[in-house]
């Protein structure tokens, strides 16, 4: 763990952890201090042979080369850089030996008292506020579409059977498929940004209250880490807060900004025993699951029913 203090700004600590199941950490963490700000950003990498550690660290690798050369404003700056780290992702995944290997993304870009975030796949970021914890992004996960519908519940979520598919990945095609949020932040504030080795085994309601009885940041991240632990540990686990010391106030960088919708198909990553893989039979393997499950849910719906 690093705690890295920038006076009168943030203050920010991070933590990766291996977990008590998994025999490599394909996890990855970037903090880089900007002049008035900084970016952060987590990566939860999948694939066979070493290529998931690969991944999230080639993401990381070149998100920061892009964006230290790119001298636009932001968020096109963020975006031009998520853009390259994902062209390098998806050229180094053509490889015989790389096949199938991806990584979610999600980063925060601080700039003033303004937020930028922006997710690809299911590592997320929250706002802690107020003794209150919201969650910013969006998981492209087939359990988060389910929990959107109303279908099943978050606390299902966390033991489905599918709760490591993901409909979105870095490098799962040549065009990025991210969405893009931008919040204005306050003194005091709290941003969280985890893998899924965190709010996979916790409910938000065990992530906030550690983030409310924690006094430091490092503390957080530890006790954050700590917790994922003791609730099975099954995957890699990382943690970045920050905290918000003080502000320098700036009107709002754009109104508006809309991220171009890639047309191509939605690609299938599943964490097949412990590693996330890709390929057109796995999607067929995939959608067959999730029939069979269909099927079973109404044949157990059906027998309750009255009169049957």
């Amino acid at each position: 763990m690093i705690r890295i203090v920038k006076p009168g700004a943030l203050n920010v600590s991070y933590l990766t952890d291996q977990g008590r199941i998994r025999n490599l950490n394909e996890d990855a963490i970037l903090t880089l201090t900007l002049p008035y700000g900084g970016l952060y950003a987590v990566a939860d990498g999948m694939g066979g042979h070493r290529s998931g550690d690969y991944a999230s660290q080639l993401a990381l690798k070149e998100l920061q080369q892009n964006y230290a050369k790119d001298k636009s404003s932001n968020p096109h700056r963020l975006l031009q850089a998520i853009e390259a780290a994902n062209q390098a992702v998806y050229q180094a995944s053509r490889a015989p030996d790389k096949r199938g290997m991806g990584t979610t993304l999600t980063t925060v870009l601080i700039e003033h008292n303004y937020a930028w975030i922006a997710n690809i796949g299911d590592s997320r970021a929250y706002l802690f506020r107020d003794g209150h914890m919201t969650q910013i992004t969006r998981d492209h996960s087939w359990v988060a579409e389910q929990v959107r519908a109303g279908i099943i519940t978050e606390e299902e979520a966390l033991k489905h059977t599918m709760r490591n598919v993901l409909i979105n990945a870095m490098g799962s095609s040549r065009d990025v498929k991210l969405d893009l949020y931008m919040q204005e932040l306050e003194y005091g504030d709290l941003l969280l940004i985890c893998t899924d080795g965190i709010h996979g085994m916790l409910m938000d309601t065990q992530i906030e209250q550690v983030l409310k009885t924690s006094q430091f940041t490092e503390d957080r991240v530890k006790n954050l880490v700590h917790e994922a632990n003791e609730a099975g540990g099954i995957d890699n686990i990382s943690a970045i807060v920050i905290e918000v010391q003080k502000l320098r106030p700036q009107k709002p960088p754009v109104k508006a900004y809309t991220v171009p919708q890639n047309p191509q198909g939605i690609q299938y990553y599943y964490d097949l025993f412990g590693t996330r893989q890709q390929g057109n039979l796995l999607w067929l393997w995939v959608m067959l699951v999730g029939l069979v499950l269909l099927f079973i849910e109404v044949m157990v719906l059906t027998r309750q029913m009255p009169g049957t």
